[in-house]
């Protein structure tokens, strides 16, 4: 479902991404990296918000703070992108 939920996204088939992504968290609940991309297709989709709360639910914390970068700049909130990233940066790397 993860791959399935790539595919659509990539073919900007936004709400069968979605779906996707979010059978493939029913699936497995702790599954790395599906809540962050869940958190990309949601902020495309106008929902910004509810991407940010999936984005902070993300249990692996590299694609937490790449998803938190991602949104947070999306939406003009430059500090809180340039922390994620600064974090990203000095664990990460």
């Amino acid at each position: 479902w993860q791959t399935f939920g790539l595919t659509c996204h990539a073919a900007d088939r936004l709400a069968e991404s979605e779906e996707a992504f979010r059978k493939a968290l029913e699936l497995v609940p702790q599954r790395f990296v599906t809540n962050a991309l869940l958190a990309l297709v949601l902020a495309e989709r106008g929902r910004v918000e509810e991407g940010l709360e999936r984005a902070t639910n993300e249990p692996e914390e590299f694609w937490r703070l790449w998803s938190l970068a991602i949104l947070h700049r999306t939406i003009g909130r430059e500090a809180e992108s340039e922390r994620a990233l600064q974090e990203i940066i000095a664990r990460h790397t």
